[in-house]
C-alpha cells in the first residue's frame, strides 16, 4: 500500500549579478512543482539549460526545462520521490546520468542480471546503460539525478541497441 510522499517538495534559489556586478540572490522560486509519475511517485525538473557551455545571462526561467527525457545539447536537474515497492521498467537513454540518493535506499538493475543496492548519501554515474530501478525497502527514497546527452554507446565498434536484456 502506497502512502502520501513524506518529503516536502524542494526549493529553488536562483543567484546571478546585480547591476553593480555583485553575486546576488535573483529568485527564491518558493516549492519546486512535483508532478505523479507511474508508479505513484513524483517528479520535477529542477533546472535545467539547452546549450553548453551554459548561458547564465539574462533571465530565463531554467526550471521550465521538460520534466522528463534527454535535453540534446544542455543538461537537466531532476528530484524522484520513489515509493516503497515501485519501481521502473528497464530502459535506456544516451546520456550520462549522474544520481544522488539523498534519502533511503534504491536498487539498481543493470542487463547483465545485477541488482545493487544504492544507499543515503551514494553516488551513481549511468553511462548509457539499459537500467530499472527498484524501492524494495519499505521507506519513501529522494534521488536527484543530473541528466546530459552522450555520444552512442560502441561496442566492438558497433553502436549498441539499448533496452535489450541479457
Amino acid at each position: 500500500m502506497t502512502t502520501s510522499c513524506p518529503f516536502a517538495a524542494p526549493h529553488r534559489f536562483i543567484t546571478g549579478h546585480n547591476e553593480k556586478g555583485e553575486a546576488t540572490l535573483l529568485k527564491w522560486s518558493g516549492e519546486l512543482p512535483m508532478i505523479e509519475g507511474p508508479t505513484g511517485g513524483r517528479m520535477g525538473a529542477a533546472w535545467g539549460v539547452d546549450n553548453f557551455p551554459a548561458e547564465v545571462n539574462g533571465d530565463e526561467d531554467g526550471g521550465q526545462i521538460p520534466v522528463a527525457g534527454v535535453v540534446p545539447k544542455g543538461n537537466v536537474v531532476r528530484y524522484i520521490d520513489m515509493p516503497p515497492d515501485a519501481h521502473s521498467p528497464m530502459h535506456f537513454t544516451q546520456s550520462l546520468d549522474y544520481a544522488i540518493v539523498l534519502k533511503g535506499v534504491i536498487t539498481m538493475e543493470l542487463t547483465d542480471g545485477s541488482f545493487t543496492e544504492i544507499k543515503e548519501g551514494d553516488f551513481i554515474a549511468q553511462r548509457g546503460t539499459s537500467h530499472a530501478w527498484y524501492n524494495k525497502s519499505g521507506e519513501w527514497a529522494r534521488v536527484v539525478f543530473i541528466v546530459m546527452p552522450a555520444e552512442k554507446v560502441l561496442i566492438n565498434g558497433e553502436p549498441l541497441k539499448g533496452n535489450e536484456r541479457k
